[in-house]
């Protein structure tokens, strides 16, 4: 992070005060930059304010010569230690290291002490104080999407798997790694990679509360998760398409969901989030605004012709239900995971009935099964390039900005609704095949 140093001369009105201290958390939290000042009256005593207005104390002292022979020790943190008793600690922490004490290292046995010599609360106890005082992590606002998930995870399974009365100092890395080897070795890569983003921000938490002097989550990371590779065959994809047409009873439309996820090749919250607003049925164009893209760009869908007659069929609804896919048409399609396990069981079943194999696929499977595909179907005598299959994908290259922008919005247009039209007459004829 950044820090815009505020130098301050010798002088009376260079000195630290509490309107100085208001106007820099202002300016930093506005900025979103570190901010450090530092008096004019007892030199090597400063303040350091972070983007999220945190002021912590410091005192400073040059010890010798060369890089490296400043030393720094916390003071304190604003409100809870006032602007004049900071002041005071910090002149008794210079004189301290003046006289060559080791001052840092001192400060680290105290708080270690201090942190043995209490009685450590439990996991249960500290994960209801850290998710009760919110105000450490700004993105666990109450009530929010991001919030409601992160509590729901320590609940149900971080506390249990570490043990609700184990207490917070008993627990160690080897911990931490076992949580980790569980999730990776069942291919839940994403579980793996949320724990980590859950778990080290708490124990930070736990550290600053005094409740650990260690972070358990040090130096760890999530592995990445292996290349995959997987895409539907020919039987599958007929399997599928077949699945669809009575995927749901009580929710019917979702058949149309997956052939049009297949066909148009999005991604699932894109098909699931589509709006009629979005929809040129007439123009047979899908207009995706940038803020439901993961690029954050606008993206034009050409609709082939069976694309056009699925959503026709579907018929443009009025009022406020404008989400296609929504079971009320006033939210966008969610629970992919249960929509994935009916269609799942569908497809075993009509699997089961001809004596085929349905391998275990994803959602995101079926759009390298079309992008692979489409790469070898010829249009006019000649195969797609890889750049238009790119564009279909909306896998855009570099950083485009202001009218670039909305010139790449229609960049090979052409060439998509040519891919895309190709790509859904060779679904027709697999199907007819399958059929006949």
């Amino acid at each position: 992070m950044a820090i815009s140093a505020h130098n301050s001369t010798h002088n009376k009105s260079s000195n630290i005060t509490n309107r100085l201290i208001l106007s820099r958390i202002k300016e930093a939290t506005t900025t979103g930059r570190a901010i450090a000042i530092w008096d004019g009256e007892l030199r090597g005593f400063g303040a350091r304010i972070s983007p999220t207005g945190r002021v912590t104390w410091i005192a400073s002292k040059a010890i010798g010569r060369g890089k490296g022979s400043t030393q720094r020790v916390v003071v304190g943190h604003y409100p809870g230690m006032p602007l004049d008793q900071a002041r005071i600690e910090a002149g008794q922490v210079i004189a301290r290291l003046a006289k060559g004490e080791d001052v840092i290292s001192q400060v680290k046995q105290a708080k270690v002490a201090k942190i043995e010599s209490r009685q450590c609360p439990t996991v249960k106890e500290a994960v209801a104080d850290y998710l009760d005082g919110r105000k450490h992590n700004p993105k666990l606002t109450p009530g929010s999407r991001y919030e409601t998930e992160v509590a729901g995870l320590f609940h149900r399974q971080y506390v249990p798997e570490l043990g609700a009365s184990t207490r917070l100092n008993a627990v160690i890395k080897a911990d931490i790694k076992a949580m980790l080897k569980k999730r990776n070795d069942a291919g839940h890569y994403g579980a793996a990679r949320f724990l980590m983003a859950s778990l080290r921000p708490f124990f930070d938490w736990c550290i600053h509360e005094d409740y650990i002097s260690t972070n358990p989550c040090a130096d760890l990371k999530a592995p990445p998760p292996p290349r995959r590779l997987h895409k539907l065959n020919t039987q599958e994809i007929v399997t599928l398409w077949s699945a669809s047409s009575c995927a749901s009873d009580t929710f019917p439309i979702i058949g149309a969901y997956w052939r049009l996820l297949l066909m148009l090749l999005q991604r699932r919250c894109e098909v699931g989030g589509l709006r009629w607003r979005e929809v040129d049925l007439d123009r047979a164009e899908w207009i995706i605004p940038g803020s439901r893209t993961k690029n954050k760009r606008e993206h034009l869908v050409p609709l082939p012709r069976q694309a056009v007659a699925e959503l026709q069929a579907l018929g443009p609804k009025s009022g406020e239900s404008d989400f296609i896919f929504g079971r009320f048409g006033t939210s966008p399609l969610s629970g992919f995971s249960q929509a994935k396990e009916e269609i799942d069981a569908v497809m075993l079943a009509r699997a089961t009935e001809i004596n085929a194999v349905v391998r275990p696929w994803r959602i995101h499977d079926l759009r390298r099964t079309g992008a692979s595909l489409m790469s070898g179907i010829k249009v006019q005598g000649r195969t797609m390039p890889p750049h238009i299959i790119e564009a279909v994908l909306n896998h855009t290259p570099g950083t485009l900005e202001g009218t670039y922008q909305v010139w790449y919005l229609h960049k090979y247009a052409d060439d998509k609704r040519e891919a895309l039209q190709a790509w859904a007459d060779h679904l027709d004829r697999v199907v007819a095949a399958s059929n006949s």
